[in-house]
């Protein structure tokens, strides 16, 4: 599953030609299909089938998702796993999806090792719809206060809100929602139960908090691939991410800190490269903060807006300084006349080529780059 624009797409594409080519009629005897998807042609095909990013690969078995493809995009390694692939099918691995599992290894995920909870949490590659509608500002302040903005009220109550298949899609359909997938006989799940009311108070005003009972809504938790109780996803208008850590109330509540965090102001290529140190990629939106024009606040909002429903927000940088930008992106910028947004990443600069002010076009991009 791919985008045309996507640099990764092209450069594994000859990989994939190639192994798929050559192992065409060992897998058709063996029962294997190979295909593939642009999925900005076909959106609701990619969104539906769990693809958090481009590219991805995923095995599907009588149209039931299994997995996405745990090997390296690269030749050798994409042949390895889809020959191991016989192996399964012969092992009939695959006659029927294998059940929810119940997190029952006689401790609860609050034992596990601290360093790699910590580690879970700060996890830059997290994997994370369409923005709301664009509302550009009327006032004729500088652009840079856009960033005292009030925030949404989220959870105004400070409840936990339970979901089902009849109000999901209307409750969750604006706004980050923290989710636990649970199941009521779940030991587990009976244990964080009062942990998890105390985080719907203590996420009072940040972020909604639900939790659906899958025994009662099975098709929805299948739908978002829940493979063990609880579960604990980041949602906000189709993206997701999986909260993986210790379940304490102060770790969760710093997960939803960290991943709902605001971009970061630069003053200084040190600052920058501070944000690079920590981070595989980083975005710079480089603008004047004394250009009042309708055009420039509707792209930092677009900007700022799907990097925050993409869960990249920490990693959003906004330059305001004509040297910094010059000194980070160096031959991508010559002044701050016309915004500049541009990824780094793997010591390269990619800037973005389409307009700052299309939800479609900057969500793809995001996607592609993280």
């Amino acid at each position: 599953l791919y985008s045309p624009t996507c640099p990764h797409c092209r450069a594994m594409a000859p990989d994939w030609t190639k192994m798929t080519d050559e192992l065409a009629d060992q897998m058709s005897a063996a029962g294997v299909t190979f295909g593939q998807v642009d999925c900005p042609a076909n959106k609701k095909v990619c969104e539906a089938n769990h693809v958090d990013g481009y590219p991805t690969v995923n095995l599907f078995v009588k149209g039931v998702y299994i997995e996405e493809m745990y090997a390296r995009y690269k030749y050798q390694s994409m042949k390895d796993y889809t020959l191991e692939l016989i192996k399964r099918i012969n092992a009939n691995e695959f006659e029927k999806p294998a059940p929810p599992v119940v997190n029952n290894d006689n401790r609860d995920w609050d034992d596990a090792d601290d360093t790699a909870a910590t580690a879970a949490t700060n996890d830059s590659s997290v994997k994370e719809k369409t923005p709301m509608k664009e509302q550009e500002q009327k006032q004729d302040e500088p652009v840079a206060a856009a960033e005292d903005e009030p925030l949404p009220n989220y959870n105004p109550d400070g409840e936990v809100v339970a979901l089902t298949v009849q109000n999901f899609a209307e409750r969750t359909a604006s706004g980050p929602w923290f989710i636990k997938f649970y199941a009521p006989w779940c030991g587990h799940c009976q244990h964080l139960a009062p942990t998890w009311i105390k985080l719907g108070e203590a996420a009072k005003g940040k972020v909604n908090v639900g939790e659906i009972n899958c025994d009662e809504n099975g098709d929805l938790c299948k739908k978002y691939n829940v493979q063990g109780y609880p579960s604990l996803k980041l949602l906000w208008e189709g993206e997701s991410v999986e909260f993986k850590a210790s379940r304490d109330l102060d770790t969760m509540v710093g997960f939803v800190d960290h991943v709902l965090s605001k971009p970061n102001n630069i003053h200084s290529i040190a600052a920058l490269r501070t944000e690079q140190s920590k981070n595989d990629v980083v975005y710079v939106f480089a603008y004047s903060a004394t250009d009042t024009a309708a055009k420039t606040k509707a792209s930092l909002s677009r900007v700022k807006a799907n990097a925050q429903k993409m869960f990249q927000s920490r990693n959003l940088n906004l330059v305001t300084d004509l040297a910094v930008a010059r000194e980070a992106l160096g031959s991508h910028i010559k002044d701050l006349t016309t915004p500049v947004l541009a990824a780094l990443k793997d010591g390269r600069i990619v800037e973005y080529e389409g307009s700052l002010t299309s939800d479609d076009q900057l969500h793809e991009w995001f996607y592609a780059e993280r």
